[in-house]
């Protein structure tokens, strides 16, 4: 097998076309160097320089090893910085997962610092979905991790919790809601219909429980099974639809968001697979800590423009 300091060795002697300025030129003294490149004939079967008065000649594979050599160092080269890349996850695919209530303005953002800080990170997306089809997706390894809403069912799940996210309201232009200046009580929401999340969702789960925990029940109209549907349900007026705050979309169109005082709340997680060492997750879940923190945030100065007739 040819070695890199023999292909190294071989070039600057190609170069200088003499043992003693390529000797030189690599900080070594002559007789080491001529025995490098003996040992690489040897290796390779065959001669690859011949000494004359002129100096030392290529032969006609010295000629041939003289052209490839240098296209094979630069691979390597970039072989070698590409995996130590991958090994500090700063390079490589990541097939990431977005529950639906993070795929409007959370999933935009992360995208965009992975880009700006790890732009050798390739990312294959799969948004609004729920959170049970998000881990059917990690189970059958379609994906290798998720920005989801806990809880999961699974004990081979892993997760690492980025806090908890507020409920806001969001309802159609001429809701009579609207006419309220106050946040509005939970428990007002017993008095209208409501587009809810699919069964078995977890943000269906965690208003269903709250809701029943204040003692009442919801009057669903609708059930939706991306956030999407739920929100342009909203709009049209078929019901008001209970929502995690950061998971409204810009611009909202039709849509007026109200405050709610006494609601439920819900986490935000990623998640992925016990036993999955990807070094590209550790490099992510700071900016999506962060990202989620900036969102945050930013909510009180988004639940204000939402509420103001020009939003």
């Amino acid at each position: 097998m040819i070695e890199t300091r023999h292909l190294h060795y071989f070039l600057a002697v190609s170069r200088s076309r003499n043992f003693s300025r390529a000797a030189e030129e690599l900080g070594i003294s002559q007789p080491p160097l001529s025995r490098q490149i003996k040992t690489l004939e040897a290796r390779l079967g065959t001669r690859l320089f011949e000494r004359s008065s002129q100096g030392v000649l290529l032969t006609s594979a010295g000629e041939f090893l003289a052209e490839r050599a240098p296209a094979l160092l630069n691979e390597l080269g970039i072989l070698e910085r590409d995996v130590r890349a991958v090994g500090e996850g700063s390079m490589g695919a990541l097939r990431l997962g977005f529950v639906g209530t993070a795929t409007f303005q959370l999933m935009p953002n992360l995208l965009k610092r992975i880009k700006e800080q790890l732009p050798d990170v390739d990312v294959h997306v799969s948004g609004e979905k729920l959170t049970p089809q998000i881990e059917r997706m990690l189970l059958n390894r379609d994906l290798d991790a998720a920005v989801l809403r806990p809880p999961v069912s699974s004990p081979e799940m892993e997760l690492e919790s980025f806090g908890e996210d507020d409920f806001t309201l969001a309802v159609g232009p001429d809701h009579p809601l609207l006419e309220h200046d106050e946040p509005i009580p939970f428990a007002a929401l017993a008095d209208y219909p409501v587009v809810t999340f699919q069964q078995g969702s977890a943000a269906e789960q965690v208003v269903a429980t709250a809701a029943k925990e204040a003692g009442f029940k919801l009057h669903v109209a609708q059930h939706a099974p991306e956030t999407s549907t739920v929100l342009a349900l909203a709009a049209a007026g078929i019901g008001m639809a209970l929502v995690p705050r950061g998971s409204i979309p810009h611009p909202m169109g039709k849509l007026r968001m109200l405050e709610i005082s006494g609601g439920p709340t819900i986490g935000l997680a990623m998640a992925w697979v016990k036993g999955n060492q990807s070094p590209i997750l550790h490099r992510i879940k700071p900016l999506l800590a962060n990202v989620a923190e900036h969102s945050r945030g930013m909510k009180e100065q988004n639940a204000k423009t939402a509420a103001s007739p020009e939003g």
